[in-house]
């Protein structure tokens, strides 16, 4: 069982290894600025997600200074909503951004992706392309193409910024509370 376990997590692993190879490079040669665009719109994003954790923290002790009558920065408080709007704009258009981004990639890649298949079709002799067989890789060829490829890229660059929030938030719990830490 052991031996099939480590064969096995050794053929997924190259198997993932093959397909970041493949799919990268043919996003990055569709559309270098939309790749650009969702990468670091994804990553701001996931930078920026625990700005307002800190932010409404410091609101929080700002609102129980005041409520004890110890309040002396109000230009400070007003400072610190104005940034947590900012941030909030900021994360928005982020998202914007890379939806749009998203899109103008999936159409590029599947033109380009559907414009190889019909160009090796035409090369194609024409018994070739009466063969059964030839017709369905052609079919499978056209359904969605390129879209694939978009999800599996999407889905790598989510999976890096929700680390990278995941990592930003457990900063902010150790800011807050060094207590978790011990």
């Amino acid at each position: 069982m052991r031996l099939h376990e480590e064969l096995t997590s050794r053929l997924g692993r190259r198997a993932f290894m093959e397909t970041v190879r493949y799919a990268f490079p043919r996003a990055w040669s569709a559309g270098p600025k939309y790749c650009t665009a969702l990468a670091s719109c994804g990553i701001l994003a996931a930078v920026l997600a625990p700005v307002p954790v800190v932010i409404v923290g410091i609101l929080v002790n700002t609102i129980k200074e005041a409520l004890d009558g110890n309040m002396r920065d109000i230009p400070g408080f007003i400072q610190w909503i104005a940034l947590a709007g900012v941030a909030g704009l900021v994360v928005v258009a982020c998202t914007s951004l890379m939806r749009y981004g998203r899109l103008r990639l999936g159409d590029e890649l599947s033109w380009r992706t559907q414009r190889e298949v019909l160009e090796h079709a035409a090369r194609l002799d024409l018994a070739t392309l009466e063969d059964r067989t030839t017709q369905d890789i052609l079919e499978r060829a056209n359904q969605e193409p390129g879209k694939k490829i978009l999800r599996f890229a999407d889905g790598l660059l989510r999976v890096v910024s929700s680390a990278v929030q995941v990592v930003g938030l457990a900063g902010v719990l150790l800011w807050i509370d060094p207590f978790w830490s011990s």
